[in-house]
């Protein structure tokens, strides 16, 4: 079985090999520079040598701040993908408690739709339900209250500090649509995928069992999936889902992903 956020792992691992080569050629410019002197001058006459090399000079610093410019967004790149990893994992370690009441977790699930690949953050299949749970893992303000921490769900939209949004909800609910059309073609099995939302180190204020997507405490997230959703298929159809969802991971890399 993959990993939790096993996606973002081989995506760190290419912004680390990116990081050392950026920093490599930021390491080697002040050797260019000092040896660019001498470089531009040779070829030219005394009274060509200065505007070459003032030419020369300049182009170094303009590509010195550009590598500046690119390092720079590759760490915020590492920042975040490890951030995301730590909240599925985090993720991931509250939701092994349901595999004791009989349930299978799947967790970074490779997909491939018409926009092309991504995958379900995890998948949960048990006593008669499929749930599809993705984790957001943002930073929070430091020095700051409590209420700059608290995510609420209204039941249509999520309010943050600072913003309202809904692009969290559109895409665990579109996930959902994905897994629950792949059952149908695959195995001919019609059921109602059920959608859950978690943000790691936040405080989240629910909406009504009624609502579209459960959104939740990643704590309280395994609690939660017991006792709202009912089942909705038999043993047999359990066992064929988790059955596929296995042969998915199995059949679809991330390469492509990758390249």
């Amino acid at each position: 079985m993959r990993r939790p956020g096993e996606q973002l792992s081989v995506e760190l691992a290419k912004l680390d090999e990116r990081f050392d080569l950026q920093a490599a050629i930021l390491l080697a410019l002040p050797l260019i520079c000092f040896a660019l002197p001498f470089i531009l001058t040779k070829p030219f006459e005394h009274k060509a040598a200065i505007p070459v090399l003032i030419a020369g000079l300049a182009l170094a610093s303009a590509g010195f701040v550009y590598g500046i410019n690119k390092l720079r967004v590759t760490i915020q790149s590492i920042r975040n993908h490890r951030l995301a990893l730590f909240g599925e994992r985090l993720t991931a370690d509250q939701l092994v408690s349901l595999t004791k009441d009989g349930y299978c977790v799947f967790h970074d699930v490779p997909c491939e739709g018409g926009s092309g690949m991504f995958n379900l953050d995890h998948v949960v299949v048990g006593r008669g339900a499929v749930v599809v749970v993705e984790t957001k893992t943002y930073r929070k303000r430091t020095g700051t209250n409590g209420e700059d921490h608290k995510v609420t769900y209204d039941g249509q939209k999520l309010i943050f500090p600072h913003k309202t949004s809904t692009e969290e909800l559109e895409q665990v609910l579109g996930n959902a649509e994905w897994l629950r059309k792949q059952l149908l073609k695959k195995l001919n099995i019609d059921v109602p995928v059920r959608t859950a939302l978690t943000f790691p180190g936040w405080f989240v204020a629910g909406a009504s069992p009624h609502a579209p997507v459960l959104v939740e405490n990643v704590k309280r997230l395994p609690k939660f999936i017991r006792d709202r959703f009912p089942a909705s298929i038999n043993d047999a159809q359990e066992d064929l889902i988790c059955r596929h969802l296995c042969s998915l991971c199995e059949t679809v890399t991330f390469d492509a992903m990758a390249a």
